[in-house]
């Protein structure tokens, strides 16, 4: 799971910031500076590609990009939505031991030992995030801690304290 090659998303391109092609950045870390970062990637086109000719700027707490291919608005709203990555080996070992994306195609199941399937993706929805699993049918689990009782990605599992019939 750890794999220093794996390609972790920090980003995601916003909305247009101006008239000059800047676009906002919404950016998923919390300790490193999306500046320091030397090898991106884009989703594009469904698939990730190199991405070299872009700046990023800090404007307050938040972020802007610019590509070099839009030099105004409307060209630069191809990128909106895209995502933005790094390879793993870029980033600092986080303090729980992974990443959000290290818990996607985790089996999950409860404490009786109900699988309810693996997780696909994780949304933030501000007061925590929820784990969205694909199995037999589609469930959403806060990711809090009295849910959550183990993450263990050697055995690629998560077990939670949550009832098969929610």
């Amino acid at each position: 799971m750890n794999d220093p090659e794996k390609l972790i998303v920090v980003a995601r391109v916003g909305a247009p910031h101006g008239v000059k092609g800047d676009l906002k950045l919404q950016v998923f870390t919390e300790s490193a500076d999306v500046q320091s970062f030397q090898n991106w990637f884009i989703h594009l086109n469904r698939s990730w590609q190199p991405l070299s000719q872009f700046s990023i700027k800090a404007l307050g707490n938040q972020y802007v990009i610019h590509f070099d291919d839009c030099q105004d608005r409307d060209l630069a709203k191809r990128y909106v939505n895209a995502e933005l990555a790094v390879p793993r080996k870029e980033l600092s070992e986080p303090e729980s031991g992974f990443y959000w994306a290290d818990l996607e195609g985790l089996k999950v199941i409860n404490t009786e030992g109900v699988e309810l399937g693996v997780v696909d993706h994780i949304l933030e929805t501000g007061a925590n995030d929820v784990l969205v699993l694909k199995g037999d049918k589609q469930r959403l689990i806060p990711y809090v801690k009295h849910v959550i009782q183990k993450v263990d990605l050697a055995e690629a599992l998560i077990i939670v304290d949550w009832d098969a019939d929610y």
